[in-house]
């Protein structure tokens, strides 16, 4: 199944983001038993090469590859989905006519405008008949627009319920910074802003999805009905590394 039938059938999936350029972490966070991962090209040093890499060994361990793209540009979405990523995650989308340029990148028509090649890794390099690559895409491809400001979270129902937008998904950390609370994603005023963000996506019977850094996060927004959480791995990385160091160091012996 894909990972837009998955959710669509109500499972709640977990993934993370990938931010470091380390096809062997890519490998190990699979191997961990996350459901998808997400590509950061948007605050990660990577070129295009990385992202087809990091694609290959995604969906070849058997996980989806999701891509976080720099900006929603023809050429960020053509290439991306052209490579094999299950699904874009567009970050800033502030309004209606940011989601609609979204989905004009990424559907073929008549939903869109995505050009068509027969021959990339999306279609199986033309093993795929054109008609059914496409039919197949504009199927399977999961949009998710991000909701990370104040405006964005006033228009998010709105913003959710262009056609072929799959999925709202919260950023509790820009949303934070950019309501003045930085560092304070917990904070009452803006874990309200992101209820009621929530709230009018699921009242257009769109998918929710959110960043989680607890296990009582998790909980918490997987009971509001979210069903797309996403953890980040280098700080579990940073923090496993720096524990393992301090142990160490208190066990040597002057």
């Amino acid at each position: 199944m894909t990972i837009k039938e998955r959710l669509l059938n109500g499972e709640k999936l977990l993934g993370s983001f990938i931010t470091i350029r380390s096809l062997e972490v890519a490998e190990m966070m699979c191997r961990a038993g996350f459901d998808y991962i997400v590509i950061d090209a948007e605050h990660c040093a990577y070129d295009w090469s990385d992202i087809d890499l990091l694609i290959r060994v995604i969906k070849g361990s058997g996980v989806y590859p999701i891509v976080r793209i720099m900006s929603i540009t023809r050429q960020y979405v053509l290439r991306v989905l052209d490579m094999g990523a299950d699904g874009i995650m567009a970050p800033r989308v502030d309004t209606v006519d940011d989601a609609k340029a979204l989905v004009q990148f990424a559907k073929y028509p008549p939903m869109g405008d995505r050009g068509s090649a027969g021959v990339v890794r999306a279609a199986q390099y033309g093993r795929i008949p054109l008609r059914e690559a496409i039919e197949t895409a504009n199927k399977n491809t999961l949009l998710i627009v991000q909701a990370e400001t104040p405006g964005a979270v006033d228009s998010a129902g709105d913003i959710a319920a262009v056609d072929g937008i799959d999925m709202l998904f919260v950023g509790p950390n820009d949303l934070s910074v950019s309501m003045g609370y930085p560092g304070q994603m917990g904070a009452p005023a803006v874990q309200a802003k992101i209820e009621s963000a929530l709230l009018a996506a699921q009242a257009r019977n769109k998918l929710c999805g959110i960043y989680a850094v607890s296990p009582d996060d998790v909980a918490k927004w997987t009971g509001k009905g979210v069903q797309f959480v996403i953890t980040g791995v280098a700080g579990l990385i940073r923090t496993g590394i720096e524990k393992n160091q301090a142990e160490l160091r208190a066990a040597v012996k002057v």
